[in-house]
């Protein structure tokens, strides 16, 4: 049984080496993009489970990147796309044991 697969989009490289780190601690195969066009042409050549995506994006806005990949569903596909937003920052400290707690500030 393949595991749940993750796109973590953020121009941030610390934000993405962490995301990528602790979610592959946990069992996912996890795949990253620095840009919208990055997660774009990644989309193209595989499918993902989830995709975690950053507001502020240097190419386009992160709410048009989501209208993108969703306009990019398959047929065969049988779900659809939810939004978690925050309107504040999201910290993620993380214990020596890998667990994570988000938090707002």
């Amino acid at each position: 049984m393949a595991h749940p697969a993750i796109l973590v989009v953020d121009d941030d490289q610390v934000i993405l080496q962490s995301f990528a780190r602790i979610l592959e601690r946990h069992g996912y195969d996890v795949e990253t993009a620095a840009t919208g066009h990055e997660a774009i042409e990644r989309c193209k050549n595989g499918s993902y489970d989830v995709a975690l995506l950053d507001i502020k994006l240097p190419d386009m806005d992160g709410t048009q990147l989501l209208k993108e990949l969703g306009a990019m569903r398959r047929d065969d596909q049988d779900h659809d796309y939810g939004v978690l937003q925050s309107r504040q920052r999201l910290t993620v400290p993380v214990t020596r044991g890998g667990r994570v707690r988000l938090e707002t500030s």
